[in-house]
């Protein structure tokens, strides 16, 4: 029985690391489009599903009207599910449109689902752009969308980035999302497969973006995941586009850290397992982004977890004398894969003093992995921070 689990975690941790240095080698070979000037303003409808968030919805909704585009071409929704009554007045005051939302069995999918309905009445939009409250994009993030689209490109995700270095944790979550941004984005892209979305600082056709929503399940706790298969299912090529830049609250405490890890690892795998007869007959029909995208990445642990776990299977190898340099040359090709991923900006001082605490941070995501199985049973929401002071 050891000697079959011991193989099993062998052959696990081989495909993780594989994987995970292929795209980190591929993405030193991506390379941006030039993109192509266009004098064509598409009009964008902005999404901003919002729930409880007045700390920050007013500051993001402000940063809006801080764009390089024309005023008359881009409009904001905000879907405001409980938010007070002085902020929905505060938010009309800033010319954005709010809808009011008020569910009971609530999803993010409800939220942006009822925008795209007003958003069809309200007027024809070529566009739409989906951000979560704290979203901050920077000036000239509708400049490049509407290039882009402009060039046929009909799914995009920006580039999110961490607006806040404020605690060792937003910095290591920040991080996180760089290291996603590289490998599973620019390493995925620069071997030409379609790329997955974030959830926000993303923007789709319009008419596509309708289409697809009509066959999500509204009461999916995890309405990306989703969306970004069904768009693949129809060969729609997702593209990441890194110049779009679009600011991102990191969390900063342990708690919100296990509630956000806890939602997104149940999500990960009830649509790995939903997902799975579609994505073997998609790569029986030649699409591979979907397989990569439905099986191949979420069939592996988090990242976090998978760098404890090798680390610790490796210091077994030693203690009982088995494959040790395997087990230790798997350990530094994974290691050495993340170190290539790292951009720059995070080869400082504040990076490494936070890099101090991941032996606590991965005790929480090995919690909120073992009581993941239930958090999609009720709504778990990441509370935001007043205000964080971005220079555009």
């Amino acid at each position: 029985m050891i000697r079959f689990v011991n193989t099993l975690l062998r052959a696990y941790f081989t495909y993780s690391v594989a994987y995970t240095a292929t795209f980190s080698v591929a993405s030193l070979f991506h390379r941006s489009r030039p993109q192509v000037p266009t004098k064509k303003r598409h009009r964008i409808a902005i999404l901003i599903p919002v729930y409880r968030d007045d700390a920050v919805i007013l500051q993001s909704v402000d940063y809006v009207r801080q764009q390089r585009y024309p005023t008359d071409h881009y409009r904001v929704f905000v879907i405001a599910d409980t938010l007070q009554a002085d902020t929905m007045a505060r938010l009309r005051a800033m010319r954005a449109e709010v809808i009011e939302v008020d569910f009971n069995d609530r999803t993010k999918a409800k939220s942006v689902a009822q925008g795209l309905q007003h958003i069809a009445r309200d007027g024809n939009y070529g566009l739409t752009v989906i951000l979560d409250a704290d979203n901050v994009m920077d000036k000239n993030f509708l400049r490049h969308i509407n290039r882009a689209y402009a060039a046929g490109h009909s799914a995009i995700q920006g580039q999110r980035t961490a607006k806040n270095h404020d605690t060792p944790l937003a910095v290591l979550d920040g991080l996180s999302e760089a290291l996603n941004n590289v490998i599973f984005r620019k390493g995925y892209q620069a071997l030409g497969l379609a790329v997955p979305v974030i959830g926000s600082g993303m923007a789709f056709d319009t008419k596509l973006l309708t289409s697809a929503f009509q066959r999500i399940d509204l009461t999916s706790k995890g309405e990306d995941r989703e969306l970004q298969l069904e768009i693949i299912r129809r060969r729609h090529n997702i593209r990441y586009l890194e110049e779009a830049v679009v600011y991102d609250e990191k969390v900063a405490t342990d708690q919100a850290f296990g509630h956000q890890r806890k939602r997104w690892i149940a999500n990960q795998f009830l649509y790995l397992s939903k997902s799975f007869p579609t994505a073997v007959r998609q790569l029986t029909e030649g699409n591979v982004s979907y397989f990569n995208i439905a099986f191949l990445a979420p069939v592996q642990l988090p990242r976090l977890l998978n760098v404890g776990l090798l680390t610790g299977w490796t210091l077994l190898q030693w203690a009982t004398r088995q494959r040790r340099t395997y087990a230790t040359t798997l350990l530094f090709l994974y290691l050495g894969s993340l170190i290539l991923a790292v951009p720059r900006s995070y080869y400082q001082k504040s990076t490494f003093e936070a890099l101090l605490s991941l032996p606590k941070t991965f005790g929480t995501m090995l919690t909120s992995f073992l009581t993941a199985r239930r958090a999609n049973e009720r709504f778990l929401h990441t509370a935001h921070s007043a205000e964080h002071k971005i220079i555009l």
